[in-house]
C-alpha cells in the first residue's frame, strides 16, 4: 500500500546533510511536498524542493514553521564548528531547537532530530560499543558541542512524554565523513605539520558516509518510527590509521602537552585549530557505538563502511 504524501520541512536546508535529505527525499519519488527553511539560500538548490529564509533566532522562524504546517519536521539546524563565543553557540542549538519543536508540535506528527553519539559522553567506564539504551552523559561534558547534543537529547525524552501523540525521533551518527564535508572534524588532520596524538591511546574511533545519514533519516520518516538511532559505518578505527590513510605524519605527547597546546592556539584565535582543548576527552576515550537497531527495525544495511567513509572524504579534497 502507497504511504500518503507528506509535507516534509528540512531545517538547515542549505548545509551538506540536509543537502543530500532534500535530494534523496526528492530522488524517492514519493509525492511528497518538500520544504527547506535556513538562515541562507542554497548555493545549489535541489529541484523541487521549495526553500524560505529565516534566522533561527528570530520570531518569523516559528511563524514561518507554524504557517507551514509540516507533517514531518526534519531538525537539521546546528552549529557543528566550535565557537569562541559559546553563549551565542548554545543559544542557536539549543534554544533554537526548543524554538522549533514548540512549532512544529502544532502541526506535525513526526520530527526527526539530527542528534550525535557525542551525546553519550566520552568516558572511560562506556561500553563499547554503546546501545541507543544507554545513558546520556553529554550533558556533562566540558566540551561544548557534546554538552548541547546531551542537554537536547533530555529535552527530546521530556517533550516525548508531554507531546504523547508525537513521534519525536533522535538519530545519533558518530563522526560524518564523505566527499560533501568541510568543517573542523574533516580539517583537523591537515591542520598541523604534524598531527598530534595522545601517548599511548589507540581509542577506537567510528565514522559514517554521510549518505548513509541522510538514508536513514529517510527511511525513519518512510517508516513512521520513533526512538532513538545510532548510525555508523561498519568496524572501527584509530586516529593513528586515519592519519596513515591520509599519509600525514603524527608525533605521539603526553596528553597535558596536547592540552596546553591546544588551549594556547584557542585561546589566541590560531586559525589551524578549530577546536578548544576540550573535545581531548573525545580523542582519549571510547564512544563507539551498536547499529543493530538500523539494520534489524529500519532493515537499513549500511552502504559504507569507517573506512569508506574517511577515503571518501580524504580523495574529495
Amino acid at each position: 500500500m502507497k504511504a500518503t504524501p507528506q509535507k516534509i520541512l528540512v531545517t538547515g536546508a542549505a548545509g551538506y546533510i540536509a543537502s543530500i535529505v532534500l535530494r534523496q527525499l526528492k530522488e524517492r519519488k514519493e509525492g511528497n511536498e518538500v520544504v527547506g527553511i535556513d538562515i541562507r539560500l542554497p548555493t545549489i538548490p535541489i529541484d523541487g524542493v521549495r526553500y524560505l529564509k529565516a534566522d533561527m533566532l528570530e520570531a518569523n522562524w516559528a511563524k514561518l514553521i507554524e504557517a507551514e504546517a509540516p507533517d514531518v519536521v526534519v531538525h537539521l539546524a546546528f552549529v557543528v564548528d566550535p565557537m569562541h563565543d559559546e553563549e551565542t553557540m548554545h543559544r542557536i542549538n539549543v534554544q533554537g531547537t526548543k524554538s522549533t519543536f514548540k512549532a512544529a508540535a502544532k502541526s506535525a506528527q513526526q520530527i526527526v532530530c539530527l542528534s550525535s553519539a557525542t551525546a553519550y559522553g566520552a568516558l572511560p567506564d562506556n561500553d563499547v560499543p554503546l546501545r541507543e539504551d544507554a545513558p546520556i552523559r553529554g550533558d556533562q561534558s566540558s566540551f561544548q558541542y557534546a554538552r548541547d547534543k546531551g542537554l537536547l537529547e533530555h529535552f527530546y525524552r521530556s517533550f516525548q512524554k508531554a507531546h504523547a501523540e508525537l513521534k519525536i525521533v533522535s538519530v545519533r551518527p558518530v563522526i560524518v565523513y564523505g566527499p560533501s564535508v568541510g568543517n573542523y572534524l574533516s580539517r583537523f588532520i591537515y591542520a598541523l605539520p604534524i598531527v598530534p596524538l595522545v601517548r599511548g591511546l589507540d581509542t577506537p574511533v567510528q565514522f559514517v558516509h554521510e549518505e548513509d545519514v541522510a538514508a536513514v533519516c529517510c527511511e525513519i520518516i518512510r517508516q513512521q518510527k520513533t526512538g532513538a538511532f545510532n548510525v555508523a559505518g561498519d568496524e572501527w578505527l584509530t586516529l593513528a590509521e586515519v592519519c596513515q590513510m591520509a599519509r600525514r605524519p603524527t608525533m605521539r605527547v603526553p596528553r597535558f602537552v596536547l592540552w596546553a597546546m591546544m588551549q594556547l592556539m584557542w585561546k589566541f584565535h590560531f586559525t589551524k585549530l578549530e577546536s578548544p582543548p576540550t573535545i581531548i576527552d573525545y580523542l582519549s576515550h571510547p564512544w563507539v557505538v551498536n547499529t543493530d537497531r538500523v539494520r534489524d527495525e529500519l532493515g537499513y544495511q549500511m552502504r559504507y563502511s569507517s573506512r569508506d567513509a574517511v577515503e571518501a572524504m580524504i580523495a574529495s579534497r
